[in-house]
């Protein structure tokens, strides 16, 4: 399915949300004047700005198997973030453009205008738009979200002039801006996959898996609307996993207690699991398994890694091999410890200059 590729996802929904803004942009009546013609293009990559941007949002909504129903509040700014990033960068672009287009025959670009204005003035949106949907993508950061918005511009305004080539103008403007959210929504994803260094892989049900970057931005588990992974029968915020100075650590929210995890390290929340993945990370660790409950919205959770509980001497001559509660047995299965449900006292709980879009 198409949820379970990230790049695939990303790459369709910014195709749509280009689709729609280009369509509606392109509606926006001609003007005369220079003034009027900076609002217009404004006008008009706001709302490219406006369809992209919720439609990339909602790609990540889709790929955490959320409820788009749940994300209204956080739809709607994300809308007037992505068009006040649109109209920003069309007045910026529509200046630049006229410069250069002013300046051809004069040995600065010449005829180039098109060919390396057009696509640069597409950056520029991609730029403020990777910006502000990095916050929306865990741990992709603002820098990063900047560069591939940047990347995934440019290489959509080729896609642009490509379109613009071979039909006609209202195809172009539709199909043109598809191409530009496209590109955004795959430079975000690959951005935020080459340069992670640990992630986790959430598995939802057989065959149904999905990851999320670690980082600063620590990933919340429970069963808030605003939790990254949501697990509806477990309380809000239940625990949360960060990685800071080259550690990973999971903190159980309602018990007060931290774990520091390994690669291979696996959480269990209710029928999902949680698995860690650092790369290039020598060290495997036994899975774990935290805060495993059947109570609806009762989270439970274990500590570090208990050691192997002493066997009974047997009454044979020589007496049986005692676990030091320190130590480790090197094949010790780890058992789940499963704390008891809870008490009420526990928890609470076409104008007078060029434009650059045509």
């Amino acid at each position: 399915m198409i949820k379970k590729n990230k790049k695939l996802l990303f790459a369709a929904c910014g195709f749509l949300g280009g689709l729609l803004g280009g369509r509606i942009g392109d509606s926006i009546p001609d003007v005369t004047g220079m003034f009027l013609l900076v609002l217009r293009i404004a006008a008009m990559t706001a709302v490219v700005g406006a369809a992209i941007a919720p439609f990339l949002f909602w790609a990540q909504m889709i790929y955490a198997r959320r409820n788009l129903l749940t994300t209204r509040d956080q739809s709607l700014r994300v809308i007037i973030q992505g068009a006040i990033a649109g109209a920003i960068a069309g007045a910026l672009a529509q200046f630049i453009y006229g410069f250069a287009s002013a300046s051809e025959g004069t040995g600065i670009i010449g005829g180039l205008a098109d060919i390396f204005v057009r696509p640069f003035c597409w950056g520029i949106l991609g730029i403020l738009l990777g910006w502000r949907l990095s916050g929306t993508v865990p741990n992709l950061g603002a820098f990063r979200g900047a560069v591939a918005g940047a990347l995934g511009g440019v290489c959509g305004g080729l896609g642009y002039l490509l379109v613009a080539h071979l039909v006609n103008s209202l195809v172009a403007a539709t199909f043109g801006c598809g191409i530009i959210g496209m590109f955004l929504g795959l430079a975000i994803v690959l951005a935020e996959q080459m340069f992670r260094s640990a992630c986790l892989e959430i598995v939802w049900a057989p065959g149904e898996t999905s990851e999320i970057s670690l980082g600063k931005q620590p990933i919340s588990i429970g069963g808030a609307q605003d939790d990254l992974v949501y697990v509806s029968e477990y309380a809000d915020h239940a625990g949360s996993i960060v990685q800071t100075d080259g550690s990973i650590v999971f903190t159980d929210n309602l018990a007060h207690t931290t774990q520091e995890l390994q690669d291979g390290s696996k959480l269990t929340f209710g029928n999902v699991d949680v698995i860690v993945h650092v790369k290039n990370s020598a060290d495997k660790a036994p899975p774990l398994v935290a805060m495993q409950t059947d109570s609806p919205r009762v989270a439970t959770t274990t500590s570090a890694p208990a050691a192997a509980p002493a066997p009974a001497p047997a009454p044979a001559p020589a007496p049986a091999p005692v676990v030091k509660e320190t130590a480790k047995a090197p094949d010790s299965e780890e058992k789940p410890v499963v704390a008891s449900k809870p008490s009420t006292e526990a928890d609470s709980g076409s104008g007078s200059g060029p434009d650059w879009l045509n």
